[in-house]
């Protein structure tokens, strides 16, 4: 078969081609206007880990650094980061939180446990290419709240990353 009967095919079904066309593009439209709104708010967080020990003078390997961001991607995603930012927002005392935890689980379970499971089911982490730069995506049905959460959440993660280093510093000082 070549172009040219394709092409004629297609004059001599032309109205079928043009209703299926009408039909997807209609179908498109009304699942984009269905569908929820969503904004998304981008924050950065550099890595320090890629500079030398100053005791050692030792970096991180290659082999082990893929591990380390894998283990950074995570602990944003951990659900104290996301509980601290629960707390920080005061999103266990939104009504609409409220009313929706109640209508998914029939008031079972922890609210700020749940509110911290879906902060972390919208949030996507990044590594920058090329860089040591982690980007955090969040996305919210308005931009207010995307943008106040991507913050809190970035600042949470820099709390309990430097908590967690002077954990086990200070540990190590009493062993």
């Amino acid at each position: 078969m070549s172009i040219l009967q394709f092409v004629r095919i297609l004059i001599a079904r032309r109205w079928i081609t043009l209703a299926t066309l009408v039909t997807c593009l209609l179908v498109a439209v009304t699942v984009a206007k269905l569908m929820p709104e969503r904004y998304p708010a981008h924050a950065r967080v550099l890595m320090d880990s890629f500079k030398p020990d100053p005791l050692t003078g030792s970096m991180i390997q290659s082999n082990s650094l893929r591990g380390y961001v894998k283990t950074q991607i995570e602990l944003i995603r951990d659900y104290r980061v996301a509980g601290d930012v629960v707390d920080k927002l005061g999103l266990a005392n939104n009504p609409d939180l409220v009313a929706a935890f109640q209508s998914s689980t029939n008031g079972d379970g922890d609210l700020r446990r749940w509110i911290a499971e879906r902060i972390s089911e919208n949030t996507r982490v990044d590594l920058v290419e090329g860089s040591s730069i982690l980007e955090l995506t969040y996305e919210a049905s308005s931009p207010e709240l995307a943008k106040r959460t991507v913050n809190a959440l970035r600042e949470s993660y820099i709390e309990n990353s430097l908590r967690f280093r002077t954990d086990s510093a200070g540990r190590t000082a009493e062993w």
